[in-house]
């Protein structure tokens, strides 16, 4: 039998760090899914970067254990965030000559990101039950963190769900997080063969998640979803909607599920 849980999380900033350029840090609207797993592991204790390189192991523990685990996600508030640029100095070899310069760092950051995650699991998978016991008790081993240390992560509103069921024959509706998008005409797959940056459309009006009903918005973003056998990140395109979507839209790969949640309809993957 299978487990599910929910909780939100939030804090002032968020930097979930796009690895394309050294000296300026854009940041996903997001918390990809390699790094959701980070938190989880460190919410139970498990190792990270540092032990993979020194042990010499393909994956960080906490990916390789907990990789299995599906994950839902939906951005609370005023989505998409809004985002400041933050500017220090590194005096660090990586990024001046060996007389070890002062470079100027620009990372853009999340401002007051909060998200509500879903989780679920097997029953027998004693890491998750581990994790649901920690969870309920408002405990955590290692501080989680939004991308950086300076970033503490805030865990609100933590609930067992008992009850709730596959959507196995889903042909249009509403969808209360993000989903796997697969293009459906010329301009969309060419955009996702190109790749594509974010990119938030507002429909019916200019509003924002948290303003009056009727007003429409589609978010679309590259966005990863676990390692490749090298720990790039895998990427896929990814759309988020208060609008009605068909099945058509959604890409499912082997691990993605649509769950009625109450009232919600979450994709997991």
């Amino acid at each position: 039998m299978e487990k599910l849980i929910t909780f939100k999380i939030e804090s002032d900033f968020a930097l979930f760090k796009k690895p394309d350029i050294n000296e300026v840090y854009l940041t996903y609207n997001l918390p990809p899914k390699p790094l959701l797993l980070g938190i989880f592991g460190a919410i139970l204790g498990l190792k990270g970067l540092k032990h993979q390189y020194e042990k010499g192991e393909k994956y960080p523990e906490y990916y390789g254990k907990l990789k299995h685990w599906r994950t839902g996600i939906k951005p609370l508030g005023n989505f998409p965030f809004n985002k400041i640029i933050n500017e220090y100095n590194s005096k660090n070899s990586y990024f001046g000559s060996a007389k070890y310069e002062n470079i100027t760092i620009q990372e853009q950051l999340l401002i007051r990101p909060k998200y509500q995650i879903f989780v679920l699991s097997d029953n027998e998978d004693s890491l998750f039950n581990k994790f649901v016991s920690l969870l309920n008790g408002n405990k955590v081993i290692f501080m989680p963190y939004m991308g950086k240390n300076e970033f503490v992560l805030k865990i609100s509103d933590f609930e067992k769900i008992g009850n709730f069921e596959d959507i196995e024959n889903f042909e249009k509706g509403k969808i209360d997080s993000i989903f796997l998008h697969k293009p459906i005409n010329k301009e969309e797959k060419k955009e996702s063969k190109e790749g594509l940056d974010s990119k938030e459309f507002y429909v019916e009006g200019e509003g924002l998640l948290d303003e009056k009903e009727g007003w429409g918005f589609e978010f679309y973003e590259n966005f990863p979803i676990g390692f490749d056998k090298n720990m790039q990140y895998n990427l896929f395109k990814i759309k988020y909607t208060n609008k009605e979507v068909e099945k058509k839209e959604l890409l499912f790969e082997e691990f993605s599920r649509i769950l009625k949640i109450k009232d919600k309809i979450v994709y997991f993957f």
